[in-house]
């Protein structure tokens, strides 16, 4: 008897996740507001202020003129430099995806 209480049990249903439909989009709501909110804010930082716009200037040159891997690089070194770039990249393409719905 023991046995099979252990083999029908799933140890997902200790974690707590609530799967019900209705709790699933109310926070799939709330995400969704939040990316927006996140978006909207970096458009303004970034596109609408003249600082923003200087440091954007900078940050897209040292993009496009930063090296990218080297050989020898270890892989710390080589993640640091592409989570660099894919930081800057990330608010570039935000700017434009919000400038394009406008």
């Amino acid at each position: 008897m023991e046995d099979n209480k252990h083999n029908n049990s799933n140890p997902f249903d200790d974690i707590g996740l609530d799967l019900d439909p209705e709790t699933i989009k109310k926070h799939q709501s709330e995400q969704q507001s939040r990316n927006e909110r996140l978006d909207f804010l970096i458009h303004k930082t970034f596109a609408q202020t003249q600082s923003g716009i200087d440091l954007m200037v900078l940050w897209d040159e040292s993009l496009r003129m930063a090296p990218g891997l080297q050989p020898g690089m270890c892989d710390k070194e080589a993640g640091i430099i592409e989570g660099k770039k894919s930081f800057i990249r990330n608010i570039i393409l935000t700017i434009r995806r919000i400038e394009q719905n406008d």
